[in-house]
């Protein structure tokens, strides 16, 4: 694959603007666009702990900053903590803690946000 010629753009969250990775992302040659972003409130993830298991709802109250998870939380989260491979109930290779939480598919629950 080459960047050049099979990579349209490249994804970003907007949790990333202005950071180290933003840079990083300007210097692949290829656009860079915004999605709307992600952003996982600490009562709405603990309103769901079969959605990974409570490891997760574990690990994202630990990393999470004023009771939220969003990709750049995540991601620093893993970079400074030796983020460790495991497996997942499909049996699909995964890094934690950066995967697992994606608050898309996640149904109401009372008094979260």
């Amino acid at each position: 694959m080459a960047r050049s010629t099979d990579v349209e753009a490249l994804a970003l969250d907007p949790s990333y603007r202005g950071t180290a990775v933003h840079e990083a992302a300007d210097r692949l040659g290829c656009r860079v666009e915004r999605h709307p972003g992600f952003l996982l409130s600490v009562d709405r993830m603990r309103c769901h702990p079969d959605f990974s298991g409570p490891r997760y709802v574990e690990l994202g109250t630990a990393i999470a900053v004023g009771d939220r998870l969003d990709p750049r939380i995540i991601g620093d989260a893993a970079r400074t903590s030796g983020a460790e491979n495991t497996t997942d109930r499909g049996g699909q290779a995964r890094w934690l803690p950066s995967s697992g939480l994606e608050a898309r598919g996640l149904g109401r629950c009372s008094g979260a946000g």
